[in-house]
């Protein structure tokens, strides 16, 4: 049982000196901006990010008049931790022309993706209006399966989040 916890422990060690190590090279900057979404992936990635000292900027939404618990937890988070906390109010009232420029632009072809990308856009306007150039956030990718020869997150997350960005 003891080299199972030892085993275990090691194997912990190196998922963090990775992750610490990821996020230092691919966000050398002192301040940096994360989209938090309150789930563990984020929240993981953001704890190692101010385990380096990163001043975080941490960005999660809630659709109009909707209460999101992971938006909530993301505040809560970034409260407890001392971070800037950015909440985006997605308007719902009229999301016509959003998902026209998902479907037509960004080429989404299921439900999911527009679902999934609809509070994205929102939440990047606030990305530029900060003047962040890349966007650290957890494990996922937000952007559609449908756009396998668009996604360039795998090889390249940095030039993924410029182009994203733009």
């Amino acid at each position: 049982m003891s080299k199972l916890i030892a085993t275990n422990m090691n194997n912990r060690n190196k998922l963090r000196k990775t992750l610490l190590n990821l996020v230092e090279e691919n966000f050398p900057e002192q301040e940096i901006c994360i989209f938090l979404s309150g789930g563990a992936d984020s929240i993981l990635i953001g704890l190692i990010a101010n385990e380096l000292g990163k001043k975080i900027n941490a960005i999660s939404y809630e659709l109009e008049g909707i209460k999101n618990w992971d938006c909530d937890t993301a505040e809560r988070i970034s409260t407890l931790k001392g971070w800037n906390f950015h909440k985006i109010i997605v308007p719902i009232s009229n999301p016509k022309d959003d998902f026209k420029k998902l479907i037509q632009e960004f080429k989404c072809v299921k439900k999911t993706e527009l679902e999934v990308l609809f509070p994205v856009i929102y939440m990047l306007k606030e990305v530029n209006r900060m003047g962040f150039k890349k966007i650290l956030s957890g494990f996922g990718s937000p952007l559609p399966s449908s756009r396998v020869d668009m996604i360039s997150w795998k090889k390249d997350s940095t030039k993924y989040w410029n182009d994203v960005i733009a």
